[in-house]
């Protein structure tokens, strides 16, 4: 390989890493998004307009009730049983069948 073929292959790898760099910043900017209105995009910087400040406004509304919103009151509960013997005793463990043998019962 000789020295003149060297720098064309130098030059050629050169050129393409220069126009992938150009296309692929070209590609960056145009998927870019930008938060500021249209109209300020549009107008030269010369003619600065105030910030408009709290543009944003919410479509639709939100309803955290959980019914129809009338008071509801407290919720009856069942009467509660008078303590008595039975409630106090600690509960008796089942006894466990005797088996039986055999075949037929």
């Amino acid at each position: 390989m000789t020295t003149q073929t060297l720098w064309i292959i130098v030059v050629v790898v050169a050129v393409v890493v220069l126009i992938a760099l150009v296309a692929g910043l070209t590609v960056s900017r145009r998927r870019r998004i930008s938060l500021r209105e249209r109209d300020e995009l549009e107008t030269p910087a010369a003619e600065e307009r105030p910030r408009q400040g709290n543009t944003y406004q919410a479509t639709g509304g939100f309803d955290f009730s959980a019914g129809s919103g009338a008071a509801t009151g407290t919720p009856k509960l069942p009467p509660r049983p008078e303590p008595g013997p039975d409630l106090l005793a600690p509960p008796r463990e089942k006894e466990p069948e005797p088996r039986r043998r055999g075949g037929a019962a």
